[in-house]
This record gives C-alpha cells, sequence and structure tokens, in this order.
C-alpha cells in the first residue's frame, strides 16, 4: 500500500509555516542597539526601583521593556513613566544615548527631583517631553529651544518649574496648560 502524496504535503507545509513564525519572531524581538541598552540600564539604576524595572535586563530586547517602545528598526522611541511612588531619584544625563526617542513622559513620580539634564538637548528628534507632578524643579532649560521637532512641553510643573526663561522655538501656545496623556 502506498503513502498519498498529501501525506508528505502537510509536514513539509507545517514546517514552513513553523520556519516563516520564526523568521517574523526573529524579526519583531530585535535586540537593543548599544546606547539604547546602555541609556536604559542607568535610566534602571537612576530611578531606584528594581521590581518596577524587573523587565530592563541586559539580555531582554528593549522592545520587550515596560515603560518603552520601539520604532520597526528596533530603536526606543518612547519612554512613558505613569504614576509610581516608587521611582526615585533625577532624571539621567545619560537618557542623551536613546537618540532615537520621540516621547518622553515623566508623569506623577512624585520622587523624581533634581534638574531636566542637559542631556535631553541631544535628543534631536524629541517631539514630545512631558514632566508633571514630579518634585523636578528650577528653570527649563534655555537649551530646549534647540530642540526643533519639539513641538509640545507638557505642563512642566507649573509650580516648580520657571517657565517664563527664553525658549526660542516654542511660543505660548506650545505650552499645554493641561497634561496631556499619551497612550
Amino acid at each position: 500500500m502506498s503513502t498519498p502524496p498529501s501525506a508528505y504535503a502537510f509536514p513539509g507545509l507545517l514546517l514552513l509555516l513553523l520556519g516563516g513564525a520564526v523568521i517574523v519572531s526573529a524579526e519583531n524581538n530585535k535586540d537593543c542597539h548599544p546606547s539604547d541598552k546602555a541609556a536604559l540600564l542607568v535610566v534602571k539604576s537612576a530611578f531606584g526601583n528594581q521590581s518596577h524595572f524587573a523587565s530592563w535586563t541586559p539580555s531582554t530586547p528593549c522592545c520587550e521593556r515596560h515603560d518603552a517602545t520601539c520604532n520597526d528598526a528596533g530603536r526606543v522611541i518612547s519612554l512613558l513613566f505613569f504614576v509610581d511612588f516608587t521611582l526615585t531619584g533625577t532624571i539621567p544625563n545619560a537618557m542623551s544615548g536613546l537618540v532615537e526617542l520621540l516621547v518622553l513622559n515623566l508623569y506623577y513620580l512624585p520622587a523624581i527631583s533634581g534638574h531636566i539634564p542637559k542631556g535631553i538637548a541631544k535628543l534631536s528628534k524629541l517631539t514630545s517631553l512631558g514632566i508633571s507632578l514630579t518634585s523636578v524643579s528650577g528653570p527649563v532649560p534655555s537649551f530646549l529651544g534647540a530642540l526643533t521637532k519639539l513641538g509640545v512641553i507638557d505642563p512642566m510643573d507649573r509650580g516648580r518649574l520657571d517657565i517664563s526663561g527664553n525658549l526660542p522655538s516654542l511660543g505660548a501656545d506650545e505650552l499645554d496648560p493641561e497634561p496631556a496623556m499619551v497612550m
């Protein structure tokens, strides 16, 4: 008795489908760019709560890390930290290593303090910066005016941060009066 040709086709088709799934999975699971990886590990260390950053290990791809979003090339394009009383420390200057970052939002993190670091000025692609309900204080640095793609500063803790400084590329209408939740 001979085996019908369809019996040979099924395992071949199954291998083809599984092979395709592995390729797609590998593309979506890109490892971190070295500068993104280094910057994220410094952020993890600077913000102090290791349980919050449990998924932020050196071996975890950037795109699988809680609070981080990546583009198709696997580069970190947004960091969104919302409502966490356990995050402490200051905004690390090393965020400057996230050169593809478009959105940085620190919202309702009362134990994050200090000033806006100069490294933020190196984020030339940044379009939205939110620092709200934190303990970050001082003048909004004039170097933010050099970020030509920055369209929204939201709302920069008006009670603690002095927004009266010179921000040449931002008009008063671009300082949001209400917090904008980026989802």
